[in-house]
């Protein structure tokens, strides 16, 4: 019996990047789907368009991807409340859950994480190191894809929002007297001083300017905040339209980012891992 997929489809690109590059879905079935192999089955789930699976098609399933998005993942949409309860049920039942930039935010909010939203504008190539005792840790929970997480790699960059971890449980207790802190620079420090991943999520990788991007919480759901399925024209072609609205140092930055846009065993270093976990190869 095939084993079946799901993508959750939480966003289109611009048209000139479905022009030339496609969709969102289109891009990630070519990064996951093993071509031939009759014993897979990947479905489409356009879920910012309201569309989800059903309790019987989701018990169904094998695991699911979560695209990126331009939508806030901390939103209160009926969509993005609705993709939130369907990413939650598949964990509680242990789906491999691949998130994925938005998907990747999206799932920190489940887990209780704050997301907010970063100073600039993080677009072109990171180089990205993984956590020390990261392997190790994954390797403890039964994940058999622990050993291609690579010391190093490039991710594509393209978003403003990361994940962020609430203050430990005794700040939920002080949220009245937060509530009463007097000036806003007071609380945007009590609530964006600490960077951390989810509560029992174990982090597998950061960069100089995202300090989670990468997380995994036990051997069943990975969490990226650059984008595997992007090659760098995609990230030239959504980029383009958005230089006028960024400031000089945002587009410095991404200018010599751009120079370093990943190729080759880079991008196939970050698709084997990515399958490997979604189908436990």
């Amino acid at each position: 019996m095939a084993r079946k997929f799901a993508i959750l489809v939480a966003g289109e690109p611009d048209q000139a990047v479905i022009d030339r590059k496609g969709t969102f879905e289109q891009m990630f079935l070519d990064l996951l789907r093993d071509e031939g192999r009759q014993e897979e089955e990947w479905q489409l789930f356009f879920a910012f368009q309201g569309q989800l699976p059903s309790e019987q098609e989701l018990d169904a399933l094998s695991g699911v991807v979560i695209t990126g998005s331009v939508a806030d993942a901390f939103g209160d949409e009926d969509w993005l409340r609705d993709l939130r309860r369907t990413v939650r049920a598949a964990m509680d039942q242990r789906k491999q859950v691949l998130g994925v930039c938005f998907g990747h935010q999206l799932v920190g909010v489940e887990l209780g994480a704050r997301v907010g939203r970063a100073g600039c504008w993080e677009v072109g190539a990171r180089e990205v190191a993984a956590a020390s005792g990261a392997r190790r840790a994954l390797q403890e929970r039964g994940a058999g894809w622990a050993g291609l997480l690579p010391d190093r790699l490039c991710l594509h960059e393209f978003h403003q929002d990361q994940a962020r971890r609430p203050l430990y449980r005794m700040m939920h207790r002080m949220m009245p007297l937060l509530r009463q802190t007097r000036t806003r620079r007071q609380r945007r420090w009590l609530w964006r001083g600490v960077l951390e991943v989810p509560q029992g999520a174990t982090l597998l990788a950061s960069s100089e300017r995202c300090p989670v991007e990468m997380f995994a919480v036990g051997s069943h759901v990975l969490c990226i905040q650059g984008h595997p399925e992007f090659d760098g024209e995609v990230v030239r072609l959504l980029a383009q339209p958005r230089l006028e609205k960024m400031g000089a140092a945002d587009v410095a930055r991404m200018e010599e980012s751009m120079a370093k846009l990943a190729v080759g065993e880079q991008a196939a270093q970050l698709q084997r891992l990515c399958r490997a976990f979604l189908k436990g190869g």
